[in-house]
């Protein structure tokens, strides 16, 4: 069972390795063309996509795969309940600064799993964490494909930090396991705005990127539903295949597939 407590502490970091998904686009002021290319309008509607932005979410996958702890090779087929079974506390949130064209983005999550008398362990206390930071800045660029239709491009890059611990640490087992990763990452966001609440977003990302030893993939397809100019609900499907490798320790290399949802709050100048 400390197979499965290393699963979910991983699981957890795949959960909120990129940025999520979203849109900027601030609703429209008027239906009147004259009001909306005036220099007025556009200046108004340019500060509303600048300032900070909070996208908490939920992401719900099934997880398959293999997990390693030394010599340890074990396979992994979870669903969702199975996943969350564990989970003592944990958080994750996302921040992003929007600036003329520009933007930088924060993610950060931390989780902890624990049972003090693990039956399915010979009653042995087994705890498990899982930290991930990542940072990063991209570009925006919105391209106007009809009078109502446009559609936002946005490449990013970044650096990501991972950091999973795992023991049993009881009279009868006690066997621990750690690790840490640094790896680039980079993608890209495509936003096309449907109309003046509705637009469809796509995400791609990959890590390690040849230059260090993991590999990790992660795509993401929704719908954002604008309520308000500061308020957006988004719902979509997402994903993730991670290869996470160690010369010793613990490594893994693990898929996550499901459905997500979230909402985007908007803090405009």
């Amino acid at each position: 069972m400390i197979k499965t407590m290393l699963i979910r502490a991983i699981i957890v970091v795949l959960s909120a390795s990129v940025p999520v998904f979203g849109s900027n686009t601030a609703l429209a002021q008027s239906n009147d063309p004259v009001k909306n290319n005036s220099s007025d309008t556009q200046s108004r509607n340019a500060s509303r996509s600048e300032g900070l932005t909070i996208s908490p979410y939920l992401w719900g996958p099934d997880i398959s795969g293999t997990v390693s702890l030394g010599p340890i090779n074990a396979p992994v087929d979870l669903n969702l309940s199975q996943l969350a079974s564990g989970l003592k506390i944990g958080g994750m949130g996302h921040v992003q600064y929007n600036k003329g064209s520009g933007f930088l983005y924060a993610e950060a999550i931390g989780a902890k799993f624990g049972d003090p008398e693990f039956s399915s362990f010979a009653n042995q206390p087994v705890s498990a964490s899982a930290i991930l930071l990542e940072t990063g800045a991209g570009l925006n660029q919105k391209i106007p494909l009809d009078e109502n239709l446009s559609i936002r491009i946005s490449p990013y890059a970044g650096i990501r930090y991972v950091k999973l611990q795992a023991a049993v640490s009881g009279p009868v087992i006690a066997v621990s396991g750690e690790n840490e990763w640094v790896d680039p990452v980079a993608g890209a966001i495509a936003d096309v705005q449907l109309d003046k609440r509705w637009s469809l977003v796509g995400k791609a990302d990959f890590a390690g990127l040849s230059i260090s030893k993991n590999s990790y993939r992660n795509l993401a397809l929704g719908l954002q539903f604008q309520v308000n100019r500061k308020l957006s609900l988004f719902g979509g499907y997402r994903s993730t295949k991670g290869n996470f490798r160690a010369d010793e320790g613990l490594s893994a290399d693990l898929s996550a597939n499901g459905p997500m949802i979230g909402i985007r709050y908007q803090l405009a100048n």
